[in-house]
């Protein structure tokens, strides 16, 4: 799934994103690509942002991945 981090001003704003669970990161920036593994189970996907003045704030948002033995 895609997750963005939407911030008032994203000019000279870093983005660390992390991911617990299993799940990895691709990209950077303000929008990134999270992949889940095929097993069921919780996935937090957190993001920390800094400006010049080292000024941080986090957000994170957690994922049920559930899978299906009968998919059509």
């Amino acid at each position: 799934c895609t997750v963005s981090c939407v911030v008032d001003e994203p000019r000279d704003i870093n983005f660390d994103w992390s991911a617990t669970g299993g799940a990895t990161i691709d990209g950077s920036g303000d929008t990134v690509t999270v992949t889940v593994p095929a097993s069921p189970g919780y996935v937090v996907v957190t993001v920390t942002t800094s400006n010049r003045a080292d000024e941080t704030c986090s957000a994170s948002v957690t994922l049920y991945v559930s899978t299906c033995t009968y998919c059509f």
